[in-house]
């Protein structure tokens, strides 16, 4: 179980899963995508205009430090500069750390595995001491940051930061407040209605978590798909140019949110399709609370055959799906091994997709698409075929958090620079790479390092550089 500072919203079950998801899922409103959208644009900005100045730079190290930059000010409100314009560079140490807030996290990434094992007293005598360092690091940075948002909120309920409103630290911080207060005032009980400080570290992790590495990857194994396969590349690139082209028409120098984002159809196509062929979450647990009754069919056996075994799940039983399995069964998905973003466009007769059926979302705009975005599920529509952000009640809270980060990305990127493979990277070779070899201790990422180069398109962002 993935809880190294404390429980959160990923690891309760029952009564007290409905107590964390009741504060964690209201921060995810279209207040926070707007900024998450705006800081991702900035952040892209900065990010092209260094790869720009390198032949070759490290794609992982610095894609994986744009999104802890933009989890940073979008989830906690820690605003920061981008600083890798030298390939390499984690950041300056602020006084009284050992190291940078980016090297903190990205080493509890890293070894994740041995901290949800081992004591961290005992780590810091093993081989592994890096490692408990960089967890007694990364609690000591977010414990500060905690306890200054919440003397903010305690001071002001309606305190909002200036230069990051909307952020989901101080909008979970309120959401805890506002329902210890609901509570004591209707109910007069002592009943639990607030987080804990730990909660609140335990939760923000997995923000962190899912906001930084996840997104990172999908990232990394969208622009090694651009570089492979040119039609692709033009086909949202040329998206890209009509969005900016209407956008300049409109009066507006950057992208909106409230106007832009939804207009990126094929792009969003295309991030559906990256997460379907690498799903960087390989498997999903799930809790049967009632006996549940599991049909087996083979891949060619007609869903009403009466001869097909039925087991039944007991109550409490413990189940892992296998993702990437789903994603490349060819019941559901014909050709699973060619990148195709076309599957998801809606067929001109298909009506618009309703939002996703959960009786406890907070929020209509918690995982609302417009009828210009493409379905949620796989044509044709099957409950459990696309299982890149789960399934059901447990979905992942910040679906639409991720949609939003990977539009803003490729727009900004593909507006200036088509990706192209880096110099001695040969086509065939990092496809044989890229699907026969898999990294990562937590989330799927490529096994291999692939050398990529930024390439200026022309002026206004017409033609190739």
């Amino acid at each position: 179980m993935i809880q190294p500072y404390g429980t959160n919203v990923v690891t309760a079950e029952g009564k007290r899963w409905q107590f964390h998801y009741r504060i964690t899922a209201p921060p995810f409103n279209e207040g926070n995508n707007r900024l998450n959208w705006s800081e991702t644009l900035r952040q892209t900005q900065s990010l092209s205009d260094a790869w720009s100045r390198h032949c070759l730079r490290d794609l992982h190290l610095d894609i994986h430090s744009l999104t802890l930059n933009i989890i940073s000010c979008a989830g906690f409100g820690l605003r920061q500069e981008w600083v890798s314009d030298t390939i390499g560079n984690y950041g300056s140490i602020p006084h009284g750390h050992s190291m940078s807030f980016l090297q903190a996290i990205t080493t509890v990434v890293k070894h994740i595995v041995p901290i949800l094992l081992f004591p961290t007293n005992l780590m810091l005598y093993t081989p592994l001491r890096k490692g408990a360092k960089a967890y007694l690091e990364f609690e000591r940075y977010m414990r500060a940051v905690i306890d200054t948002e919440k003397q903010k909120v305690d001071a002001n309920a309606d305190y909002e930061s200036l230069d990051s409103r909307g952020n989901l630290l101080t909008a979970m911080l309120k959401v805890s407040a506002s329902e210890a207060k609901y509570a004591l005032r209707e109910t007069k009980s002592m009943k639990k209605t607030t987080f804990s400080d730990d909660e609140i570290l335990g939760n923000a992790f997995m923000f962190f978590l899912a906001g930084y590495d996840t997104t990172a990857n999908s990232m990394i194994y969208g622009c090694i798909c651009l570089a492979l396969y040119d039609d692709l590349q033009d086909s949202v690139v040329e998206e890209v140019d009509r969005v900016y082209e209407e956008s300049e028409k409109a009066g507006r120098k950057h992208l909106s949110y409230e106007e832009d984002y939804s207009k990126l159809t094929y792009t969003l196509c295309f991030m559906y399709e990256i997460l379907r062929a690498f799903p960087v979450v390989i498997h999903l647990t799930k809790m049967c609370y009632t006996p549940q009754p599991i049909t087996f069919r083979t891949n060619h056996e007609p869903s009403s055959s009466s001869s097909s075994p039925q087991h039944i799940l007991p109550a409490g039983c413990r189940m892992y799906l296998n993702t990437t399995g789903t994603h490349y069964n060819e019941t559901y998905w014909s050709n699973p091994y060619k990148i195709d973003p076309t599957r998801w466009l809606p067929s001109p007769s298909s009506p618009p997709s309703p939002t996703p059926s959960n009786p406890h979302l907070p929020s209509p705009n918690l995982h609302t698409h417009t009828p210009t975005t493409p379905r949620r599920k796989p044509p044709p529509t099957t409950k459990g075929a696309f299982l890149a952000f789960s399934e059901g009640a447990r979905a992942c809270l910040g679906w639409k958090f991720a949609q939003v980060e990977f539009l803003a990305f490729f727009a900004v990127m593909l507006r200036g620079y088509r990706i192209r493979l880096g110099e001695g990277e040969v086509r065939r070779e990092v496809e044989r790479r890229v699907w026969g070899r898999c990294g990562g201790d937590i989330t799927l990422c490529p096994g291999d390092r692939v050398g990529l180069v930024l390439e200026r398109r022309g002026k206004g962002g017409e033609g190739r550089g």
